[in-house]
């Protein structure tokens, strides 16, 4: 019996040690997120086979979580995530005020996962030369800031981005036209009207300003939008002229309303 008791103690020890440390494991993650429900200013019909996505997207450090989600118009219910949850941060308990950033966007949006080891921090939104690759630049975020709990509601979804759209005036037609952000983006070109162009570009990012730029025969012109990061949510129209005394190109006319009210 005494070699009995001998032999099992540091067994029983082993095993409550463990058990303390998964118990300590648990109280040290925060609050999964299960489901949610939210409206938008905007028709959300035809993003049905989008992806949402609760977590930092743009985040090398952080992940995101994809979730099962379904569409009634303006309507959307976040039914349950595919894999894990996202987490609240773990120095919040349920009833506190905490944080999640959920975000609808196309399928190509970004690659980003809960599993990527270094995903990208910038939207493939490059190429919006047509009315789906335009269409689907168009990311929607909440930026839930309330109470912890695995269930939130009242979520109000808005764009993420801005919205550009402008006119070019006494420009070549072999001249072409991009949006400066951050990066280069090829903007959607009106067919009816090919001086008019719309884009969507990244905003409240640390990419500096945004410009337009014109290159013609291989001599590129900036006619600059903002001298800081784009507003999220907003519909900028101005135009795009040259400066013959100064010869550059200038941002004039510029308006700046709400899009999502649009």
């Amino acid at each position: 019996m005494k070699n009995l008791i001998r032999y099992c103690f540091p067994l029983i020890i082993l095993l409550f040690i463990a058990s303390c440390s998964d118990n300590k494991d648990e109280e040290t993650k925060g609050v999964p997120l299960q489901t949610a429900e939210g409206i938008s200013k905007v028709d959300l019909s035809a993003r049905g086979e989008w992806k949402l996505m609760i977590g930092y997207i743009y985040s090398y450090s952080t992940s995101a979580s994809d979730y099962n989600f379904s569409i009634d118009k303006n309507k959307i219910m976040v039914l349950s995530p595919k894999d894990q949850p996202f987490l609240f941060d773990r120095s919040y308990k349920e009833g506190d005020t905490g944080y999640a950033p959920l975000w609808l966007v196309s399928k190509d949006y970004t690659t980003r996962t809960k599993t990527s080891p270094a995903p990208p921090v910038y939207p493939n939104i490059k190429d919006q030369s047509t009315a789906q690759k335009f269409f689907n630049a168009d990311a929607l975020c909440c930026n839930y800031q309330s109470t912890v709990s695995p269930h939130i509601k009242e979520l109000v979804f808005t764009h993420a981005n801005a919205l550009l759209e402008f006119e070019t005036e006494g420009l070549p037609d072999n001249a072409k036209i991009e949006v400066y952000n951050y990066g280069r983006i090829t903007p959607l070109r009106d067919s009816n009207n090919t001086n008019r162009y719309k884009a969507i570009a990244v905003a409240n990012r640390e990419y500096g300003p945004s410009a337009i730029t014109i290159t013609i025969d291989n001599k590129s012109y900036i006619a600059f939008i903002s001298e800081g990061s784009l507003e999220a949510d907003t519909h900028y129209t101005f135009k795009v002229k040259p400066d013959m005394e100064a010869k550059e190109f200038v941002i004039t006319d510029l308006t700046k309303t709400k899009w999502s009210e649009q």
